[in-house]
């Protein structure tokens, strides 16, 4: 996306720290939307971001989707959810 627009790739740490703190409002809305449908939510951000601090690349460079080591994170995650 950043390429299409025919601007510079933006530093790396720049662009983590401000796709982490995109995350607490994509969750806030999700949990808020699950809530009101009696949905149950599951938050995931905590485990991924104390992955992201130990070191593991949870996410792509450039992409806020999960590598394969976020997608073992969150799996984790869920599992300790469902009591397994």
């Amino acid at each position: 996306a950043f390429r299409d627009r025919g601007g510079p790739l933006p530093p790396i740490e720049g662009f983590r720290q401000h796709m982490l703190e995109r995350l607490d409002v994509q969750e806030n809305t999700l949990r808020d939307w699950c809530a009101a449908r009696e949905i149950g939510f599951v938050s995931t951000t905590a485990a991924l971001r104390e992955a992201v601090a130990r070191g593991i690349p949870a996410y792509f460079t450039y992409d806020p989707h999960w590598t394969e080591a976020g997608h073992a994170v969150a799996a984790e995650r869920l599992a300790a959810a469902l009591g397994r």
